[in-house]
């Protein structure tokens, strides 16, 4: 043991002191004449005692009274002892709930070893400590705000639940740090595996922030990617493009299903190696409408991205107007799909076209030209620029060069931009809404936008052979293939064919009906009150089919993981915030214990005996 202030020991000299003394000094009295000392004989012994420097008698009173001192005294010097123990009097506890915590690599859920991680640290409070519990699925939630009760702190980390999102680390570390900002000694504990986006534009303060990390190893294959597409061949059948890849360290043969509702459609066995990925198509299944289901029956350590669902409802053709002067290219891509009904016509008479007329179309693609003002609808427009769509024309790029691509858009699929030869193309300025899809040096040449009832896509070069030799790959066709399965994703299928966990689903029902009961996968049902239309439904956290139930009303949606950053379950070792590495926790630090309280309060029980003492005459 040791003390903060030892030198305040010093002050028992002269109290302790001064305690003595007064039981030595000699009360003095006056001197009165009295007929009778016999009731008094008693004092004699007590006037002798106040004799100056006599040798004391024994006193409960002047131990106690020392005593009192001497723990005060004790007190002031502040003792402590070297414990172990949390750093900080604040602690802000974020728990990773994203799908990778669901592994099992470590006996049980990682989700369930950081719980078990943060009630220890609950338990671990000191009188006087507080915290804060943050959970971060695809959002960061507050579970319960700084508080020292421990009892709720241990109830909401206990209800805690993960989710089959990706996971939003960067708010809920934002949200923490804010909240610890004004706190004593704020301490932020990050618990997780490390498996999330970087977090370099994060600013906040490192040197409180510590990462505890959950997981061992990575023994997963997933589905990351799943589409319903028309095929290219002369039958036009759908077919169902797929991408499984193995993040293990070793190779693995995994067995795969197709069903169309609870029917088999096919079984095929592959072989990845360490880290390999395969592309599957699967086209046997025809026109037939339901759901379509596909699986890894191999077990490993992560469930939630061996199952994808698809919400298969086909529409027979789409009505596509093609607005050029001559486009050969162009019009070779559109009619090589055969579900495309295609029809083309001199943008001189778009003009001259009724509203009726223009309704006919499920998409307009204009070559070269485009109108002033277009109404809602979907529009492909190549080498021009709408006033009203998602971009301006930034002016001319002469020779561009293509640095990137956004390769996780439905426009972009199985398409490879790199080309030898791009003369001449538009520098697209994207509005507020727009999304680039192929950018330059020089700005973007593809945009993409979807606002209200109207989708987007600005192609900003001549897709000619004198301007490009992009039109003689292989990706020409199936970019513009993804053009149009974009822009009439809710024409051609009637409803969304899937959403990823976490988004929003919007559904089409019918007027008048003011309440619908949704059945999410897991099988808790909610009842919502249906205030527009389309309907949207955000509690998408669990991967799976939700179903949708209404007067008159029946509708089954999809939610898919298919994340490549959560299938991908390897452990980080260390995170970074802002660019500086955060410090790994190792377990309890030392951590100085004072004892004083315990010294005020004897020091308090025995002033308190010895009043009683003192009135008892003991």
């Amino acid at each position: 043991m040791s003390f903060l202030t030892p030198w305040l020991l010093l002050l028992g000299i002269p109290i302790l002191g001064a305690i003595l003394v007064l039981y030595l000094l000699k009360v003095k009295r006056q001197d009165k004449v009295v007929s009778s000392v016999f009731l008094w004989r008693d004092l004699v012994k007590d006037m002798q005692a106040n004799q100056p420097f006599q040798k004391l008698r024994y006193s409960l009173l002047l131990l106690l009274q020392l005593a009192i001192a001497a723990l005060l005294v004790y007190s002031f010097a502040r003792p402590y002892i070297i414990t172990k123990g949390l750093r900080g009097k604040s602690f802000a506890l974020i728990l990773d709930g994203s799908a990778s915590m669901q592994s099992t690599d470590v006996g049980k859920s990682r989700f369930d070893v950081a719980k078990q991680q943060a009630i220890k640290v609950i338990d671990g409070l000191s009188r006087g400590d507080e915290a804060m519990v943050v959970l971060a699925t695809s959002q960061a939630e507050v579970l319960t705000t700084f508080t020292d009760d421990k009892t709720k702190l241990r109830n909401v980390i206990a209800a805690a639940k993960p989710a089959d999102t990706g996971t939003n680390l960067r708010d809920a570390i934002l949200v923490a740090a804010q909240a610890a900002q004004k706190k004593q000694e704020p301490h932020l504990y990050v618990l997780s595996d490390g498996a999330a986006p970087a977090l370099d534009e994060l600013n906040v303060p490192t040197a409180n922030v510590e990462f505890v990390k959950i997981g061992k190893r990575c023994n997963n294959v997933g589905i990351i990617a799943m589409d319903i597409r028309r095929g290219m061949g002369d039958d036009g059948q759908y077919e169902c493009f797929s991408s499984i890849q193995n993040f293990a360290d070793e190779a693995k043969k995994v067995s795969v299903e197709l069903y169309l509702d609870q029917s088999i459609v096919d079984v095929r066995d592959i072989d990845l190696p360490a880290h390999g990925r395969q592309a599957m198509v699967f086209s046997n299944f025809g026109d037939a409408r339901g759901i379509l289901k596909l699986s890894i029956t191999t077990p490993d350590d992560l469930a939630v991205d061996n199952v994808a669902y698809a919400n298969f409802s086909p529409k027979a053709t789409t009505n596509v107007l093609l607005l050029t002067k001559g486009n050969f290219f162009l019009e070779n891509a559109l009619n090589a799909d055969p579900k495309i009904s295609l029809a083309k016509s001199s943008p001189d008479q778009w003009a001259g076209m009724t509203p009726d007329q223009r309704a006919r179309y499920d998409l307009i693609v204009f070559d070269g030209v485009g109108p002033e003002v277009v109404a809602e609808g979907s529009y492909l427009f190549v080498n021009a620029v709408p006033p009203d769509g998602p971009a301006t024309n930034g002016g001319t790029l002469t020779n561009p060069q293509i640095a990137d691509w956004a390769r996780t858009h439905p426009l972009t699929r199985f398409v490879n931009f790199d080309t030898d030869r791009l003369q001449k193309a538009i520098s697209l300025q994207p509005k507020v809404w727009g999304e680039p899809i192929v950018d330059t040096a020089g700005g973007p040449i593809i945009v993409a936008g979807e606002r209200r009832s109207s989708k987007f896509v600005i192609v900003g070069f001549d897709v000619s052979y004198d301007n490009t030799d992009f039109s003689l790959r292989a990706s020409f066709p199936i970019f513009i293939s993804n053009c149009v399965a974009w822009l009439t994703s809710k024409v051609t299928f009637g409803e969304e064919i899937m959403t990823h966990t976490g988004s929003p689903m919007a559904i089409d029902v019918p007027k008048g009906m003011d309440g619908v009961a949704v059945t999410k996968p897991r099988g808790e049902v909610a009842d919502d009150r249906i205030e527009r239309t389309p309907f949207v439904f955000a509690d998408t956290d669990e991967a799976g089919l939700y179903h949708f139930k209404g007067k008159g009303f029946n509708a089954v949606r999809a939610a898919n993981l298919l994340d490549r950053a959560e299938s991908d379950t390897t452990p980080n070792s260390a995170m970074k915030i802002g660019g500086k590495a955060i410090a790994l926790a190792k377990g309890a630090h030392t951590a100085k214990s004072e004892l004083w309280r315990l010294a005020v309060i004897l020091a308090l029980g025995v002033l308190g005996f010895e009043w009683y003492a003192y009135h008892k005459r003991l």
